[in-house]
């Protein structure tokens, strides 16, 4: 009796589909907490840095880069709905919200109607690709055009250190000489001095070292604008020597006599001989001792 043949193999079971396992919504953390800076016209790049670490610790950038396409939304039979496609649009909607709650109120409106996560980013990349040129020129222009003025060193280096980050966020950061030349340049006259120091140092300084001496050269510029100055003490002494000048005289013709020695009138009027002693006072010093 012939031998029945061995039963065949099992057949491999279907690969798996990239949408098959994706984080549950109950293991997304909430974007919030890790993303902290909000998308504004000014911080794109910054912004999208976060977002691209964030989606890709999650194991979820390809839903926005483009690299993977979804599911088809039915199976063969054109009726029986995807469940990849269902696990995927889930996934999809949760990036969306997320995306949509980390932008600013004023951005929010160039992502509606978009109705996924990849939309959505596309549409975000294609805007401010075409604003960054135009923005780096009008930063650059303002750095070259700020000035000190009448504002603190703390102010002024706030605005120069605001605009240098601004810049960095759009794409073209400075380099530490770059930020220091065009701090530097927005001095007025009263810091000649310390930009001289500063440009003929060998060794080069960091913006944090440049903004502990602009407040200690702002410090001894308060404090000698309230001393006197040489002229006004020359002034001051004249002025008092003049005064306590004619006080004495007046002083002296109110008792009604000339003090040339041995020669002149009295208080009572009486003339007296040249070689006379001089009268001595009636009321004589009382001693202290």
């Amino acid at each position: 009796m012939a031998e029945a043949p061995p039963p065949p193999p099992p057949s491999p079971p279907p690969p798996k589909s990239s949408f098959s396992n994706p984080p549950t919504p109950s293991l997304l953390p909430h974007l919030s907490h890790l993303v902290s800076v909000k998308l504004t016209n000014d911080n794109f790049l910054l912004w999208r840095t976060q977002m691209i670490s964030y989606l890709k610790g999650q194991r979820l950038f390809h839903y926005v880069d483009g690299s993977v396409q979804p599911p088809p939304r039915l199976l063969a039979d054109n009726i029986t709905i995807n469940p990849d496609y269902l696990t995927w649009l889930q996934t999809d909607q949760l990036i969306l919200s997320a995306l949509i709650s980390s932008l600013s109120d004023s951005l929010i409106a160039q992502v509606v109607g978009h109705q996924t996560a990849r939309d959505a980013w596309a549409a975000l990349e294609r805007l401010f690709a075409s604003q960054s040129h135009s923005r780096i020129i009008q930063l650059r222009y303002q750095l070259a055009t700020i000035s000190k003025g009448s504002s603190s060193v703390s102010d002024y280096f706030g605005k120069v250190k605001h605009l240098s980050d601004t810049m960095s966020a759009a794409g073209s950061p400075l380099s530490p000489p770059k930020f220091i030349s065009y701090l530097l340049a927005g001095l007025n006259s009263d810091y000649d001095a310390f930009v001289t120091s500063v440009t003929a140092r060998v060794e080069p300084l960091s913006s944090e070292e440049l903004y502990s001496l602009l407040l200690t050269h702002e410090n001894r510029l308060s404090h000698s604008s309230h001393l006197p100055t040489p002229t006004n003490f020359s002034a001051n002494f004249t002025s008092n020597s003049s005064t306590h000048s004619r006080g004495s005289n007046r002083g002296s013709n109110s008792r009604g006599g000339y003090r040339g020695r041995g020669q002149g009138r009295t208080s009572s009027g009486s003339h007296q001989s040249p070689h006379s002693p001089s009268p001595l006072p009636h009321n004589k010093p009382t001693c202290q001792i």
